[in-house]
């Protein structure tokens, strides 16, 4: 893994192989959920989602989009889980890169880039590292996710998402929300509890789409398109220094593009299975 930083980007080999989708192509894929809301041909998007144009250059060089994982990995505990991300992320049809923002040098493979470093001198800062690597990389990549390193998310959630990006509102961004399985099986979503609600005067229809926010926006992951992190870098808000919001450090930096940027987080709740994403470490 190279640890310098980020000054030497793009640092992966963009030309080795990678496992094709079995079922299509990405264009295929978006082909034949036109009229699903899937970025159909024709229907005026606004610069805030990815454009027909945009699939239709990515199909020229294999049909893929481009994305940025930015992983947030503190200490050594969770390394399992964290090599498993990133061979789901290394095993997508997409043109994936991941990086690890760290505390210290980890080993994680030729292509992962791991940058280390935190961003002050408080050990819970670590999550903002990843602002910097987005922002430097905005021109690179057509979606970009930030993780913790326990998130199990799988290929079909970032369709899920720019499916509805395609159809939301431009200061609206499709989130999910966190679940972890019980010894029984039974999934409990873990950010659900206490004085947290769903805003009853939120709900919206959007296309096919019933979405809703809920008040606690906080899940460990979120995901944004190529114009979305534009927007937001350009709010001021999402390169500030470490700080503590309506959350602590960790949370603050998991959802200031929601809280801080001009954007609010709603939630799909019409297709709500495909808005949860599992809390691999089950901690709660």
């Amino acid at each position: 893994s190279d640890s310098e930083g980020c000054e030497d980007w793009p640092p992966f080999n963009h030309r080795r192989k990678r496992r094709r989708h079995a079922g299509c192509s990405t264009l295929q894929h978006c082909r034949g959920n036109a009229g699903k809301g899937y970025f159909p041909e024709g229907s005026g998007l606004l610069s805030h989602k990815l454009s027909w144009a945009t699939m239709a250059q990515r199909a020229q060089n294999g049909g893929k989009i481009r994305v940025l994982a930015g992983i947030a990995s503190f200490g050594r505990k969770n390394l399992p889980f964290l090599r498993q991300i990133i061979q789901t992320y290394q095993g997508m049809s997409m043109d994936v890169d991941v990086v690890v923002c760290s505390e210290a040098p980890k080993e994680l493979g030729p292509d992962v880039k791991v940058v280390v470093g935190l961003p002050s001198s408080n050990p819970w800062s670590l999550p903002f590292a990843h602002k910097a690597v987005f922002a430097e990389n905005v021109e690179r990549y057509d979606v970009f996710i930030y993780t913790e390193d326990d998130m199990e998310v799988g290929e079909d959630k970032i369709h899920y998402f720019l499916r509805a990006a395609a159809v939301t509102e431009p200061d609206e961004i499709p989130g999910f929300l966190r679940y972890e399985v019980m010894a029984d099986g039974t999934k409990l979503l873990t950010d659900v509890h206490g004085a947290f609600h769903w805003k009853a005067e939120s709900v919206r229809r959007r296309a096919e789409y019933t979405v809703a926010e809920f008040s606690n926006e906080h899940a460990g992951f979120y995901i944004l398109t190529r114009a979305q992190l534009k927007r937001a870098i350009a709010s001021g808000g999402f390169l500030k220094a470490p700080y503590e919001g309506r959350y602590g450090l960790p949370e603050t930096a998991a959802t200031d593009p929601y809280t801080g940027c001009g954007f609010r987080k709603v939630v799909c709740i019409s297709s709500l299975k495909n808005f949860l994403i599992r809390h691999m470490s089950n901690l709660y």
